[in-house]
């Protein structure tokens, strides 16, 4: 079941990349400090009408939105990223219940740093509006601490 539904996602998209693609999903990455040498990074998605992207639980379905930092000298706390409020539904595409986004999706991830320390990652998500999925896609970030 795993590969039809990872092959039909594939089919989609290369049919996808012969059109041109809309861009439903805009991110925008901000901080605040909250503490000394504590803060808390801001990853907010800004979904258009029609579209979700996902959860970041992992399952047979669409490729689950994803956090990942390069090294540097900062500490995240607890390894876990927060979110804002989703709903869980069963899928039309993948007919599984998923985690899903609609409008917006406001993920935080609380590390420890020196002023003046840069955090640099990318997020992946995949965005689906009901009928196709778009291919999933990395969005980088970098976040520079003052």
């Amino acid at each position: 079941m795993k590969n039809v539904i990872l092959s039909l996602v594939l089919f989609v998209s290369i049919i996808q990349l012969g059109n041109a693609q809309p861009q439903p999903v805009k991110w925008e990455f901000n901080f605040e400090k909250v503490a000394e040498n504590q803060y808390t990074l801001h990853f907010d998605a800004s979904i258009e009408k029609g579209w979700v992207i996902y959860g970041m639980e992992e399952t047979d379905g669409p490729i689950p939105t994803s956090i990942a930092f390069e090294e540097g000298e900062f500490e995240l706390q607890e390894g876990i990223v927060s979110h804002s409020e989703s709903t869980i539904a069963k899928d039309d595409l993948f007919m599984i219940e998923l985690e899903k986004f609609k409008h917006e999706a406001l993920f935080t991830q609380d590390i420890s740093a020196q002023s003046g320390t840069t955090v640099t990652g990318w997020v992946t998500f995949m965005t689906c509006d009901g009928e196709k999925c778009l291919p999933p896609k990395d969005i980088d970030f970098s976040f520079e601490l003052k």
